[in-house]
């Protein structure tokens, strides 16, 4: 369910909409310092047999779920502009079981995709190149 500070209203364009909220609220996000309305601060509330996924999904179901949503937009993306964009997934695969990470990891196909994790994952390394970043210092 895709949740706006919008209201749906046939009578002026979602356009029309967001200029009229973003003009009638410049002074309050600056002093704020922030965006307060728009698309990038609406959200999307996902149901799975009728119950909201993060009442009851364990960490890395909710995971899977973003990353299944973010492969998805990605290819959407590609029916647009003939490529995929560079995915960036941070410490995506931490909380997913090996089950889970080499269905990803197999999944990923002729994506460019840059994934940081806090711990070494040799899945990862075989995958393409690896970038090892400790004390300030990186190697490849």
């Amino acid at each position: 369910v895709y949740k706006s500070d919008i209201e749906e209203d046939s009578e002026i364009s979602t356009e029309e909409k967001y200029r009229l909220i973003l003009t009638s609220s410049l002074e309050r996000e600056k002093t704020a310092g922030t965006s307060l309305f728009g698309i990038h601060r609406d959200d999307v509330d996902i149901f799975i047999n009728g119950e909201r996924a993060k009442n009851f999904a364990s960490q890395g179901q909710q995971r899977s779920i973003v990353l299944s949503m973010k492969i998805a937009e990605g290819e959407v993306s590609k029916e647009f502009s003939g490529e995929y964009p560079v995915f960036l997934f941070d410490d995506v695969l931490s909380e997913l079981d090996e089950k889970r990470k080499k269905y990803i990891i197999n999944g990923i196909g002729q994506r460019q995709i840059i994934i940081t994790s806090c711990e070494v994952d040799k899945d990862l390394i075989n995958l393409g190149k690896s970038i090892e970043v400790s004390g300030g210092k990186y190697s490849y």
